[in-house]
């Protein structure tokens, strides 16, 4: 998880700071990298957060379904910032 944090870290600082030489396409591309990292951390953590709501209901197929939703969904946001 520590990659992740250290990714969205470096997306803030370069966005926030970022050098002089670019242009409003590089600003808008490093910007929706921000969004697919941060996205995809908070997918990452969805299925502690679906347990921990769901748990009284202990019905294991459901709780696959949505756990394997949520890292979809994070490993498509990761390969959208990376690339």
């Amino acid at each position: 998880m520590g990659f992740f944090f250290d990714f969205l870290c470096f997306f803030l600082d370069i966005t926030l700071n970022s050098p002089s030489y670019f242009q409003l396409f590089d600003n808008l591309v490093l910007l929706a990298a921000l969004y697919a990292v941060t996205t995809a951390t908070a997918m990452f953590i969805m299925p502690v957060v679906h347990h921990m709501l769901h748990y009284h209901k202990f019905d294991v197929e459901i709780y696959h379904l949505a756990t394997k939703k949520y890292t979809l969904i994070g490993i498509i946001c990761v390969m959208l910032a990376i690339t």
